[in-house]
C-alpha cells in the first residue's frame, strides 16, 4: 500500500484491521486484497501497448490495495460511506469511491456541472 501519511506501508495487523472493517460493512458483498505483484499485472494488462512505461514501472511502484465488491442493491451513497469509513482506518493512505468518479465522468454529469448553480461536485476520494 502507498506509504500512509509519511510513515511507511501498513503493518500486517493494520491490513487485517482494514479487511475486518471493510467486511463488516453491510453494503459489502466481498473484499479483495491486491498485492504489488497482482496490481502490477493488472497495470501491465492496461498499458500493454506502452513499452516505454512498462520499462520504467516496477511492481513496487504500484500500491497494494483493497477492493470492496458492493452488494447489487447498494445505493450510490453506500459507495461513498464505505470509502469514507476506509479512509479513517489506521494504515489507509486514501480511499476512492470509483463509482463516484465514473458518475462524475459521464457525459450527463459533465454537462450538469457546467449549468448555472451546479457547483457541488461529490467528494470521491478520502481524505480530501
Amino acid at each position: 500500500m502507498a506509504p500512509c501519511l509519511g510513515r511507511g506501508a501498513p503493518s500486517e495487523a493494520e491490513k487485517e484491521e482494514i479487511r475486518r472493517t471493510l467486511e463488516a460493512r453491510p453494503e459489502a458483498a466481498g473484499v479483495l486484497f491486491e498485492d504489488h505483484g497482482q496490481a502490477y499485472e493488472r497495470f501491465r494488462a492496461q498499458f500493454l501497448d506502452d513499452a516505454g512505461l512498462l520499462q520504467v514501472v516496477q511492481p513496487s511502484d504500484i500500491p497494494e490495495s483493497f477492493h470492496v465488491l458492493m452488494r447489487p442493491d447498494a445505493a450510490p451513497e453506500d459507495f461513498t460511506a464505505v470509502a469514507r469509513t476506509a479512509s479513517e482506518v489506521p494504515g489507509v493512505s486514501h480511499a476512492v469511491d470509483q463509482n463516484c468518479f465514473r458518475d462524475r465522468m459521464s457525459v450527463l454529469s459533465v454537462i450538469e456541472n457546467h449549468l448555472p448553480g451546479e457547483d457541488d461536485e461529490p467528494q470521491c476520494s478520502f481524505p480530501e
